[in-house]
């Protein structure tokens, strides 16, 4: 493949990528009378991510830093998806250590914002986020016992299933980063986040879905 050819390529999927992240916000509205709380909350998450890269696309054309709104982003989402994970699994210890560990991952992003500045250390931020957050995920699967039962229906099986690939992906996509240059980086970064956010939209959709079946 040529430097063009994968030019076209990384920019033809971050468009289907973009295109695809409508989908769990179609099939949330369609069926959100019947979505229960922690869907309704993973609802709110996706139009909470499309307010932002909205918000985030405005302040850069109108030439305002917008890395802030970011930073709080992933701070945001990680609270969101424990919080949902926590209807499932009603575990007050689990409780507990997912509070104090969130609590911690905030005090490590603001803090690096803090003392090297906006934007600091990006990508072991997001690493670790990733790395925490496919730990959540599978740990949440492996311990939910009635999702054994007929998980081909259960949309939380599909929820956590589509959070931990792209989690895990994501975390080695981050790490890889760590040790290449940034030019290397940014056209990996492209193709890889597309080709897992993609797969992950389709599945939540479809959860979504699974959920009009109730």
């Amino acid at each position: 493949m040529t430097f063009f050819q994968g030019q076209s390529l990384s920019i033809l999927l971050g468009k289907i990528s973009s295109l695809s992240s409508s989908l769990p916000f179609l099939a949330g509205l369609f069926t959100y009378r019947k979505l229960t709380t922690p869907m309704r909350l993973l609802f709110a998450l996706f139009l909470i991510a499309a307010g932002t890269d909205i918000v985030g696309v405005y302040l850069r054309s109108q030439g305002i830093q917008n890395i802030w709104l970011f930073t709080v982003y992933i701070i945001v989402e990680p609270a969101f998806l424990l919080w949902i994970i926590s209807y499932w699994y009603n575990s007050l210890r689990v409780k507990q250590l997912s509070f104090i560990g969130l609590g911690l991952y905030s005090l490590f992003v603001i803090g690096c914002q803090i003392i090297w500045g906006p934007g600091a250390l990006y990508l072991e931020i997001n690493a670790v986020r990733s790395v925490l957050l496919s730990i959540a995920m599978l740990y949440t699967m492996l311990n939910l016992e009635d999702i054994r039962l007929s998980f081909v229906r259960d949309h939380r099986f599909w929820v956590l299933t589509a959070y931990f690939v792209y989690f895990t992906g994501t975390a080695v996509m981050y790490t890889a980063g760590l040790f290449t240059t940034m030019e290397v980086y940014g056209k990996m970064y492209a193709i890889a986040h597309s080709g897992l956010n993609i797969p992950s939209n389709i599945v939540i959709a479809g959860a979504f879905l699974l959920c009009h079946r109730r």
